[in-house]
């Protein structure tokens, strides 16, 4: 098999606001196996929804390694906002998204309430069925978004088959790990 695409050692800073803008990212618009190590995002995003430090949206087995969030992003249609990746979908399973040794210390903040935000500190919502996994993972920024859906790891997760493991990483204070489940089956 083909080694999977890499990104390491690199920090961007984005500073910029795209207004009414959906899809904004410090680093690419979709990542479909990518491997980030090493890696800091850094700045201001800011625009409508369906964004992320690191990523829009992921499609397939990614690996976050080593990697910090410090950008602030504000989303003006409050949805789909992570501060490492804004959403996870795609058909069928996409296992093997991983996290290890990661901090989001960006704030994020949805400036409207939609009800189901999708507002996370390392994933905004996450569509896709397969298995999600935290190893040694922090989040001390701020989530600032009213109505449900917001989380310290993952804001919402609307999934068929789901399974997460987020044990032995630190959540912010006062906040739920994992802000709203929906779907069949669920294992947190």
């Amino acid at each position: 098999a083909d080694p999977k695409p890499g990104i390491s050692n690199l920090t961007v800073n984005v500073v910029g606001a795209a207004a009414g803008v959906q899809g904004f990212a410090a680093f690419v618009g979709v990542a479909k196996g990518v491997n980030f190590e090493n890696c800091t995002a850094t700045g201001t995003l800011s625009g409508s929804h369906s964004m992320g430090g690191f990523c829009v949206q992921c499609y397939g087995d990614s690996l976050f390694k080593d990697c910090v969030n410090e950008a602030e992003i504000t989303s003006t249609a409050s949805k789909k906002v992570g501060g490492f990746i804004g959403q996870i979908q795609g058909p069928g399973k996409i296992t093997g998204v991983q996290f290890v040794n990661c901090v989001n210390n960006g704030a994020v903040t949805a400036l409207k309430n939609f009800g189901d935000n999708g507002i996370g500190g390392f994933i905004g919502y996450d569509g896709a069925d397969g298995a999600r996994n935290f190893s040694n993972c922090t989040n001390t920024g701020a989530m600032t978004a009213t109505g449900i859906g917001v989380g310290s790891f993952v804001g919402f997760v609307n999934s068929n088959s789901y399974a997460t493991s987020i044990e032995g990483n630190t959540a912010q204070a006062g906040m739920l790990a994992i802000g709203k489940v929906k779907g069949r089956k669920a294992t947190c």
